[in-house]
């Protein structure tokens, strides 16, 4: 909540869409929390599904979202310009 209360202001002034502010917030505070292994974001589901630290291994994954929504964004602002 605070996250999105700073930046909004932000957004409003550049006129940038409430989409893209959700995107943004998604992969900055939502997906960053979860590559900390011993994060709560971690942890949990690691000891519901009793994993042991192997886990951590797949946490590469979770690079995979914002790094596509960048490359995504990328290529939609050079084709608006």
């Amino acid at each position: 909540m605070l996250s999105h209360q700073i930046t909004q202001q932000l957004y409003e002034k550049k006129q940038l869409s409430n989409y893209r502010l959700a995107l943004d917030l998604e992969n900055t505070v939502i997906m960053v929390s979860a590559l900390i292994p011993w994060n709560i974001a971690g942890a949990v589901p690691a000891v519901t599904l009793s994993a042991d630290a192997g886990f951590i291994v797949y946490a590469l994954y979770i690079y995979l979202v914002p790094l596509t929504n960048l490359v995504m964004q990328t290529m939609i602002d050079r084709k608006s310009h």
